[in-house]
């Protein structure tokens, strides 16, 4: 008999949770849009009163709470009372590590996309532009700012990088310029150049801390066309991950050409697991809803190794993720011109 893969990696039936997973979406989506967690103290609460608070049915807040208590994220007790579990708590607005955000977004945001899968799976092309009339990155300025905003955890891998005590940061395609800024501050002889597009610059000059903005060059435009040159450090994070195989060549080789032989790139972007069975699920979820969204991907660590062997590079240094497994964070690739 073959191997079964699923049971392999722990897998619980693979056909169930196809079956189930959607409606477990719209659960989570829900209590986090009622905000009930938000309504629950350490006590356990009552169905009823809860019901009043976030204007629910109590019948049919009861039978979503009780989906919640088989998901683990609440517990229930005699006379009807719920209570938060460790996992719950991350349905409130105010937790550490909420994900009640998420939660809603996922419906709101990503649901009529996901419902557009056929037509990505049919013809290659991203479901975003279908439903929105528009590629991803042609989005309304007064939107933008919603998806570049910066990362804690790239920051923090910035902070322990050995930068040069002096010379040129360029960051490509580095929004508002989060992870800039804060190597700027770090380094207090460097000096950076912001390059993104005309829209997300306009943000940037509103947005770049005063403390560093003396030292950093804002310039707008396209990384297909052209990269600021003369930089001793290119960036980009957080980006390549957007793009098809063909569209990221372009964006790389685009850098190589800008760069002096003497520079090197850093790549942030999250390094997948090569066996997919290992692989988190948010990964797993990532790295589709990439494609679905602008014809993109995941990709590990040799997929990137190929590109910039590809695009003129090779690849001098990987730093992999200090995030816990489960938690899909971003890798290092250091690379230099060959």
């Amino acid at each position: 008999m073959p191997d079964d893969p699923a049971a392999k990696a722990d897998i619980p039936d693979p056909i169930m949770i196809m079956l189930t997973g959607g409606l477990f979406t719209h659960v989570g989506y829900a209590l986090a849009r009622l905000g009930v967690a938000d309504e629950m103290s350490d006590a356990p609460s009552d169905v009823t009163s809860l019901a009043e608070k976030v204007s629910a049915h109590p019948d049919a807040l009861l039978q979503l709470l009780r989906t919640g208590v088989y998901l683990g994220v609440f517990t229930e007790s005699p006379g009807r009372h719920f209570a938060l579990t460790a996992a719950g708590r991350q349905l409130r607005e105010d937790a550490p590590q909420s994900r009640k955000a998420s939660l809603i977004r996922s419906v709101e945001r990503n649901g009529p996309i996901m419902s557009e899968i056929m037509h990505t799976v049919r013809t290659g092309l991203p479901a975003y532009e279908k439903v929105h009339g528009t590629p991803f990155f042609n989005r309304p300025e007064d939107k933008y700012q919603l998806h570049i905003g910066g990362s804690p955890h790239v920051r923090e891998m910035m902070s322990r990088y050995g930068f040069p005590a002096e010379g040129t940061v360029v960051d490509v395609a580095g929004g508002y310029g989060y992870v800039l800024t804060g190597i700027l501050r770090d380094h207090p002889a460097l000096r950076g150049v912001l390059f993104d597009q005309p829209h997300a610059i306009k943000l940037a000059e509103e947005l770049i801390d005063e403390d560093v903005a003396d030292r950093c060059e804002l310039v707008g435009g396209s990384f297909f066309d052209s990269i600021p040159t003369g930089g001793d450090v290119y960036l980009v994070t957080r980006t390549l991950h957007n793009w098809s195989d063909e569209a990221t060549l372009t964006v790389l080789k685009n850098i190589r050409a800008a760069m002096p032989d003497s520079a090197r790139l850093l790549v942030a972007e999250r390094l997948m697991e090569p066996d997919f069975r290992r692989r988190a699920a948010m990964t797993v979820y990532l790295d589709f809803y990439m494609l679905l969204l602008n014809g993109g991907r995941e990709r590990t660590e040799e997929e990137y190794r190929d590109l910039l062997e590809r695009s003129g590079f090779r690849v001098s240094g990987v730093h992999p993720s200090t995030a816990p497994p489960e938690t899909p964070a971003e890798g290092l690739l250091e690379a230099v011109p060959v």
